[in-house]
């Protein structure tokens, strides 16, 4: 893979990103690392993302302190995949609690902006590996169906 290709994948995650915004955030440790759901908030290619959470979490309390964090990432179609990496850490700016704030984010906090459940979470990514498969999704992608020739794969690992 080129240099040029590598800026183009990570142009493409950021642009499916935030046409999906949708990833699993998890804990970097081996006893905290189950990941979870969440909807990813950013401006630009470059983060870092903004995560609404309930207070009472545990990734809201391991983060209470500067935390590595991952953030994994499946495109609409199955078509670009996404490992990143990077430290994960609550913050109380109203500034950034307004501004990505929501009709959608609305409906997990009934008392708003200031109820007393919600935590902001800002995930600044260090790294990431970044797959495209070619052709998508197929079972031999995953093993499947090995009697067939598997996708060919473009990877790109970057520093963010």
């Amino acid at each position: 893979m080129t240099q040029g290709d590598t800026h183009d994948l990570l142009a493409r995650f950021w642009r499916d990103l935030a046409d999906l915004r949708t990833g699993m955030l998890g804990l970097a440790t081996e006893h905290e690392g189950h990941a979870q759901p969440m909807t990813a908030h950013f401006e630009g290619e470059h983060g870092p993302l903004w995560f609404y959470a309930h207070k009472h979490s545990r990734i809201v309390m391991a983060a209470e302190q500067s935390h590595p964090a991952v953030f994994h990432y499946v495109g609409r179609k199955h078509d670009l995949y996404a490992c990143v990496h990077g430290e994960v850490a609550t913050t109380a700016s109203d500034d950034a609690i307004n501004h990505f704030w929501s009709e959608e984010v609305a409906r997990w906090y009934p008392q708003g902006r200031h109820d007393p459940e919600l935590a902001l979470l800002c995930f600044t990514p260090s790294s990431a590996q970044i797959w495209l498969p070619s052709g998508g999704a197929q079972p031999t992608l995953f093993g499947l169906g090995r009697e067939h020739e598997a996708p060919r794969e473009i990877r790109a690992e970057v520093r963010l």
